[in-house]
């Protein structure tokens, strides 16, 4: 990520020395809701249930459209289908983004994320806190798109829908055919951008 915010302030310095601004950098910090359910299988209920995304963005744009780099921190919580437990994990996300401005203030957002899985704890049923973390593959996947608004005040807002391409289930331990799991989620953000 180093290499690529050196990368585009060096475009952005020999822009503006030959009088064009050709190249904006922004950096930020977002916030905002994560609804996400694990979609296929009997495992887990099929349904989506409130976390938290948080995180810090560097977008680089050209007039109409642009690239967005991010590593933001995502809880998420499974509730079980057969028995009173539920599975809570944390994970950390860096999504790739191609930005294609939409109208004015309105962007398109779309590219890949890679997820890798920090934690897993399983409670209920007898099982308060206990690390299921191998029972998940420990990275994931996913389709990304969405739309962001910029706001005054440098405010940001957005909503993503993201879909898991890779099957998360890691228990070919235990079950002689495994169940295919994969993720899905809809965020809701809000942001600050600094210049």
């Amino acid at each position: 990520m180093i290499i690529f915010v050196m990368l585009f302030h060096s475009l952005g310095s020999h822009a503006q020395s030959n009088g064009k601004v050709v190249t904006n950098m922004t950096f930020g910090l977002k916030l905002g809701l994560n609804m996400q359910e694990m979609e296929g299988g009997t495992t887990y209920e099929t349904a989506y249930k409130r976390g938290l995304t948080t995180g810090a963005f560097i977008s680089v744009n050209r007039r109409k459209h642009g690239i967005r780099v991010e590593a933001a921190l995502r809880t998420a919580r499974f509730y079980y289908l057969s028995y009173p437990r539920h599975t809570n994990t944390t994970s950390l996300d860096v999504p790739i983004l191609y930005e294609v401005k939409v109208m004015n203030r309105l962007w398109l957002q779309f590219g890949p994320q890679y997820s890798g899985l920090i934690k897993a704890r399983r409670y209920g049923y007898g099982d308060n806190n206990l690390d299921v973390k191998n029972r998940f593959r420990n990275s994931d996947l996913s389709a990304v798109a969405g739309l962001e608004v910029t706001l005054p005040y440098h405010l940001i807002a957005n909503v993503r829908y993201v879909y898991g391409l890779v099957n998360v289930n890691n228990t070919s331990y235990i079950q002689a055919t495994p169940e295919s799991w994969r993720n899905k989620a809809i965020q809701i953000s809000v942001g600050y951008r600094f210049y």
